[in-house]
Formats: C-alpha cells, structure tokens, sequence
C-alpha cells in the first residue's frame, strides 16, 4: 500500500462480497508475502497430555461442580460452513499466568536474587516479567496518576481443537486447615479430560526486543522447556497431578528442546 498504484487498486475494491476482485493490481512489482515475522521470534510448544487436564469454565453441571471450558467453532468444508460445538479449549490467558510466574523464578534465579534474603521481584516488579508481559504501571504518591504503563511484548494463541476426549467425574472432598481432616459438606467433583497421547500446539509470538537482554531471554526459554518437560502444570487442579505436559519446543522452526535429548 505504499505504491501509489497499488493503494487506489485497493480503496477501489467492493465491500460486496458478491463482486469479483483479481486480487491484483497492473503494478510491474508482483507482491510476494514474506514467511518470516520481521522483528519477531515464534516459539512453539507441541504438547502431549501425561494423562488429565482441567482448564475451568467457572461452572457446574449435572454431574460435576467443576467443568472443564468448551467453545464452538466454525469448520469449514467445501466452503461450507458447520458449527462444532463443545471444542477443546486451553485459553491463551492459562498459559500467560502460569509462564509469568516461571519466568520471574527464573529471571530472579539469574539475577542472584533469592528468597532467603528477600530480595527477588515478581510481578510488574520483576524486570523480565513486566518486560515481557507488560505492567499497568505504578501510582505517582504526588499526583496519584499512574505511570510507566506498558503494554506486553508477546503474543500468545488459544488453543481449540474439535476433539471428543474422554471425561472423568473425580471426587473430592475439602481439607480443615485446622484439623488436617476432612471437612464437613465441603464434598465436590470436578470433570477432568483425559488427553493422554493427543498432541496440541500453541504459538507464541514474542517481540525481540523484548528478549535483546540474555537474562530475559533464558528465563523465558527456561520457562518454556519446563513446561515441555512436566515441570510447569497447566490449568486447574495442578496440585491434585492435573495439567502436566510434556512436548517438543521449538524455535522460528528449530528445534530447541526435545525430551531425552537435552
């Protein structure tokens, strides 16, 4: 759209659907897409469930007062449209937290800064963490406006995928911090997927100047690795053994992690 030529082509296409469009103009440069995300690096984990996940929908059902989240999606066959309802869903926003809060364990582990002498960051305190993901910013104690507000620097998918996985209603029944027993009518159920052997592939996109600085850049891939290692469950439950994955990463294209090859 920078040409001249190409931009009047553009403006002057129909918004009827109906209306043919050759899709190029008389320019004699023909347009060929780039492949490559100029000044971006995509990470991808292709995952493989250990056996259940639990990512929430925040709602019960007949059998089960926890269930897993499901969205409807459009396939498209002989350009035709079908809704498949009650996809698969591991939202983008489950991975997000989860990475967050691996990567500023690590940033901090790099930084020599520990625990023991409460010294380590998270948060929009932790450089790599507000670096990466962004930060709302601080309020100014003179004039109580916030600044130094950023927006985040990777991007992440949701992952959809029109499976039908088996469903398992599991028990569970609430523990009296106090007695260490169970506790009265705190009885629940929660319905986990059981995905052993399905593989599910999320992107991640991440800007780079976002990982120009080593540290950052290591705490992310670190994070990521545990991840296709089972060391950094996904979703809910994960105290209960749900959410742990393990899987290939890879980096614009190159492999960077395999499981018993590193």
């Amino acid at each position: 759209l920078t040409k001249e030529e190409d931009r009047k082509f553009y403006l002057n296409k129909s918004s009827n659907s109906s209306v043919d469009w050759e899709e190029s103009s008389n320019s004699s440069d023909e347009y060929k897409p780039s492949t490559e995300e100029n000044g971006w690096t995509t990470y991808q984990l292709d995952l493989v469930p250990d056996d259940f996940f639990l990512f929430g929908s925040g709602l019960s059902d007949e059998d089960a007062d926890m269930t897993p989240v499901k969205e409807p999606v459009i396939e498209w066959t002989n350009d035709r449209p079908k809704f498949e309802e009650n996809c698969i869903l591991i939202p983008a926003t489950s991975v997000k937290g989860a990475l967050a809060h691996r990567v500023a364990y690590y940033y901090n582990k790099l930084d020599k800064k520990f625990a023991d002498n409460n010294e380590g960051s998270i948060g929009k305190d932790n450089v790599a963490v507000s670096t990466l993901f962004g930060s709302e910013g601080k309020k100014d104690e003179k004039d109580g406006e916030m600044k130094n507000q950023a927006r985040g620097n990777v991007i992440f998918s949701d992952v959809i995928e029109s499976l039908r996985l088996e469903e398992h209603v599991m028990p569970h029944v609430a523990i009296d911090r106090f007695t260490g027993g169970a506790l009265d009518g705190a009885l629940f159920q929660e319905k986990n997927i059981y995905g052993k052997g399905q593989h599910f592939t999320a992107k991640i996109a991440v800007n780079n100047s976002a990982i120009e600085d080593d540290k950052i850049k290591k705490a992310l891939e670190c994070s990521l690795q545990d991840i296709c290692k089972g060391l950094l469950p996904l979703g809910g439950g994960v105290n209960r053994g749900n959410g742990c994955f393990s899987g290939i990463l890879t980096k614009n294209g190159e492999v960077i992690y395999e499981p018993n090859k590193d």
